[in-house]
């Protein structure tokens, strides 16, 4: 099975540059970085019926989240792809960390 690196897919979003050309597809399509992010949480969750458990960091959800080596929210729309993830929590558990 081959990981998606959903940073590099909210780059993708957010920018609508081609990874192969550089080309920029379609700019009136492009989305916030915050759209970008909701489409791999909590947009995701409500996909699998899932919205009350999981996709947002509330009380009563399960605590799934990474955390990031940047803010990307704050960092050049073309450096989105390139964070890395530093820890990854499943369940309230550490499962990893860089």
């Amino acid at each position: 099975m081959a990981l998606v690196n959903w940073r590099k897919m909210v780059q993708a979003a957010v920018t609508r540059k081609s990874s192969s050309s550089g080309n920029v597809i379609r700019p009136e399509l492009a989305i916030s970085v915050a759209d970008g992010v909701r489409m791999y949480t909590i947009n995701a969750a409500y996909q699998e019926g899932k919205e009350a458990v999981r996709g947002s960091i509330e009380v009563g959800k399960v605590a799934d989240f990474q955390v990031l080596d940047r803010d990307i929210f704050a960092v050049a729309h073309e450096e989105i792809g390139a964070s890395r993830v530093v820890m990854t929590m499943v369940g309230g558990n550490v499962v990893f960390q860089d």
